[in-house]
């Protein structure tokens, strides 16, 4: 038993099986990693209805949200700007106020 285990620990044989190891490893790493993009490009073809009127929906309320965003800047712009006619300063004079309250 010893004699068996003491040939297989051997740094000859174990030489052999690492450098015979890398190869089979390395194609077997190619074959595992053109499996699953195989595997993923089937998964994105498949595509359902439902899924495809999901996506559409979510577009269009991505572009109403666009839309309202806009809105609310020209909203918060105007009002700045009336505030500013309001108010009648200067922006230095704004400047300076803020400066002396840091």
């Amino acid at each position: 038993m010893i004699d068996l285990l003491q040939t297989i620990f051997n740094p000859k044989i174990i030489a052999i099986i690492a450098v015979f190891s890398i190869p089979v490893s390395a194609i077997w790493a190619i074959y595992k990693y053109k499996l699953e993009q195989l595997r993923l490009k089937k998964s994105t073809e498949g595509l359902n209805n439902n899924d495809i009127a999901l996506f559409k929906a979510t577009l269009t309320q991505n572009k109403q949200l666009e839309e309202r965003v806009k809105n609310l800047e020209t909203i918060i712009t105007s009002l700045d700007s009336g505030m500013n006619v309001l108010t009648n300063q200067d922006d230095t004079d704004r400047v300076r106020r803020i400066a002396s309250k840091i």
